[in-house]
């Protein structure tokens, strides 16, 4: 049966194409294979059936999606 590692080693070619993955695994694996997923280069991890719903405050590709579109001022006091 194919591990994490295989299946990254087969996806490799589209690496720089893939945002986010869905992970379900025991709540003891989550974690460390979130880790390694983000290692990969994903910047999005969710629940299988959520690929399509990202929440609000999603940064799109690892950027704020409204960030670009907004100027922010900082107000130190």
């Amino acid at each position: 049966a194919p591990n994490l590692e295989d299946v990254l080693r087969l996806a490799e070619p589209v690496r720089d194409k893939v945002s986010t993955v869905a992970l379900a695994a025991p709540a003891d694996e989550a974690s460390g294979l979130a880790q390694r997923i983000a290692r990969w280069g994903a910047t999005r991890i969710c629940a299988v059936g959520r690929m399509q719903s990202p929440p609000l405050g999603w940064r799109h590709d690892g950027r704020p999606a409204l960030g670009d579109l907004v100027t922010w001022t900082d107000w130190e006091q």
